[in-house]
């Protein structure tokens, strides 16, 4: 009896549905995250760079403005003919109506005085003014005057280089502080201190605004041959030196640095490429790996003239890449005969879920009846055939 043993069922391949899934995100190429990166540095170096070197500028300015102004005060009070300043003081006269101006009185030179007039007519005055007005001439910025104090403790205007035209001398009418003009009701309680601290000594004041502009000042105190102090001189300079300075700067320093900055820019865009290059051609290399082609030439994807990291890093794909091929050639050899293990023993099993069954027990033993009777059969069929031959031969 023939027993037909059922095929054993092969495994259900896994569905491709469930592989999984990669989600992909925004995709930024590395030149561009190089360009990025560069850019944002360049950025706030070169806004470092920029504001140090815009406040490095504006200071110097500043510093060499104020001494500058210091060493003209300091210069000015020793030019002042002290016992001519003293003597003005004394005197202190006043316009003479119908007096004719001296020729070194500026714009009002040889005009006659009138009862309006506010400048004094005596040469003793423009003596002083032309004294002062040579501190401007060689000092285009500065405004020098000079004051004093009286007896009463009042601060009073002396001389000034405007008396002579302000804003241009000889050309504009005079300007600036009349004599004996005290100085309370021209500047404000701040700025008064320091003129009368500059009766004492040299006295530098910050910047600060009035109605004409934006100054810094120096006072200094004017000292006869005994030493003693009969006034003081003031030196004015217009901040717009300064702010003249800073525009210079940023009009010059803001097109260097923006060239600069492109020029860097490219220089990166460029030299990026290079690199981005070797990575595009290691990422195709490693991506024919992942789809199982293992004789890809890894270490020449990214060669360069200077082996660098990613020189190294190259070697080590192709170093991990032939490994790997040899582990899967070896993982499918030991796959195959796994697998013919396995289909035997599945074999063995079904045999076995049949042969151990009552039915399968009884119907071998009726078949061994059944070969037991067909023997014992043809055992009496050739005892009869042999009988019946043996009486023929008698």
């Amino acid at each position: 009896m023939t027993v037909t043993l059922p095929a054993p069922q092969s495994a259900t391949a896994p569905d491709a549905a469930a592989k999984p899934r990669i989600r992909r995100g925004l995709h930024l190429g590395m030149r561009w995250k190089l360009m990025l990166a560069f850019g944002i540095g360049f950025t706030i170096v070169f806004v470092v760079v920029a504001i140090w070197v815009v406040q490095f500028s504006t200071n110097t300015a500043n510093t060499r403005v104020q001494q500058t102004l210091r060493n003209i005060s300091i210069g000015g009070a020793t030019t002042i003919n002290t016992k001519a300043f003293t003597d003005l003081i004394a005197l202190a006269p006043k316009p003479v109506p119908g007096e004719v101006y001296p020729e070194n009185s500026g714009y009002l030179a040889g005009t006659v005085a009138t009862i309006d007039s506010v400048y004094p007519t005596s040469p003793l005055y423009w003596d002083q003014c032309n004294q002062i007005a040579d501190i401007r001439r060689t000092n285009p910025e500065a405004s020098p005057y000079t004051y004093f104090m009286d007896a009463d403790g009042q601060m009073k205007f002396v001389s000034s280089w405007g008396a002579l035209g302000y804003p241009t001398m000889i050309t504009d009418p005079p300007g600036g502080g009349e004599f004996l003009t005290p100085i309370s009701t021209i500047v404000d309680p701040v700025t008064a201190s320091y003129f009368e601290k500059g009766l004492v000594e040299t006295t530098q004041q910050p910047k600060y605004t009035d109605a004409l502009s934006t100054w810094i000042s120096v006072y200094t105190p004017i000292k006869n041959a005994a030493g003693v102090t009969v006034g003081a001189i003031g030196v004015d300079y217009d901040i717009a030196y300064v702010n003249k300075v800073y525009d210079d700067v940023v009009r010059v320093l803001y097109p260097v640095l923006a060239i600069a900055y492109v020029v860097l820019l490219g220089l990166v865009y460029l030299l990026s490429g290079s690199l981005t290059r070797r990575l595009a051609r290691l990422s195709t290399a490693t991506k024919r790996v992942s789809e199982g082609d293992y004789e890809v030439d890894l270490s020449s994807a990214a060669k360069s003239r200077i082996d660098d990291e990613m020189t190294e890093l190259a070697k080590s794909f192709a170093v991990m890449t032939e490994k790997v091929g040899a582990r899967e050639r070896k993982l499918v050899a030991q796959v195959a005969v796994l697998k013919v293990e396995i289909d035997q023993k599945k074999r063995q099993q079904a045999v076995a879920e049949i042969t151990d069954t009552d039915f399968f027990s009884e119907l071998t033993a009726k078949a061994d009846l059944m070969r037991a009777k067909v023997k014992a059969d043809e055992a009496e069929s050739a005892r009869i055939k042999a009988e019946k031959s043996g009486v023929n031969d008698v």
